[in-house]
């Protein structure tokens, strides 16, 4: 959320979101960006969040080994409200189940890049 602020210049916004440590009260405010854009958010979105996943992952060695222990499975966002980072199905809703899935899973697909890259890059696996 703090790239978001940073995107379209609120660096009030930006300050307020580093500032605390509670993840809804993060995405709250990054619903408030001044400035918001959807297209150019859009268009920027992805790109920010796998910088932010690839960053998370490569600094902290418990979190990236928890990651790569996922392999060789695609990884999901079951999440029944929303159906563009995640599935749109629940875990009550059997969700390992990817052809019922009725989002774009893009929080998943992005993880699960991140996930091979890190893994490649270490030399686990010839792509």
């Amino acid at each position: 959320m703090h790239q978001k602020a940073a995107l379209f210049r609120d660096n009030e916004k930006g300050q307020q979101i580093l500032s605390t440590t509670d993840p809804l009260t993060m995405k709250r405010l990054g619903r408030k960006v001044n400035g918001f854009d959807a297209k150019v958010w859009s268009g920027q979105c992805v790109n920010i969040v796998k910088r932010g996943f690839t960053a998370k992952f490569k600094q902290n060695p418990h979190l990236e080994r928890a990651l790569k222990e996922t392999f060789p499975k695609i990884l999901a966002k079951a999440s029944p409200s929303d159906r563009l980072w995640g599935i749109g199905l629940g875990l009550q809703d059997k969700p390992q189940i990817r052809k019922t899935w009725r989002g774009k899973n893009r929080l998943g697909y992005l993880l699960t890049d991140v996930r091979n890259k890190i893994m490649s890059e270490n030399g686990m696996f010839n792509q």
